[in-house]
């Protein structure tokens, strides 16, 4: 009998977890960076002096991770340096993607 009681509270805790995840999730910002170096921040432009600015102001409104989308032949200086804006900005979550 204690095991199925033991059950019962796990599955209860996995599914309170599921609901509070769900309920918390944001969509992540896209942090493009093209051959030439250049980044755009959610489809836009953006200087690499404004770049932590620009992330800190949308992970505060609406997004809590950052995607990096890295063309294949962009200097990794620039993928290093968007990296770094995303940790003095507070973001948490970054994920990296590469095309070709």
């Amino acid at each position: 009998m204690k095991r199925h009681i033991i059950t019962t509270i796990t599955c209860v805790a996995v599914a309170f977890a599921f609901v509070g995840c769900a309920l918390t999730t944001k969509q992540p910002v896209a942090v493009s960076i093209a051959h030439d170096g250049t980044v755009a921040v959610a489809g836009k432009q953006c200087r690499p002096s404004e770049l932590a600015a620009r992330l800190r102001e949308l992970a505060a409104k609406q997004h809590a991770a950052v995607v990096v989308r890295a063309d294949a032949g962009a200097p990794f200086k620039q993928v290093a340096a968007v990296m770094d804006a995303c940790k003095t900005a507070g973001v948490q979550q970054v994920s990296l993607a590469t095309t070709e």
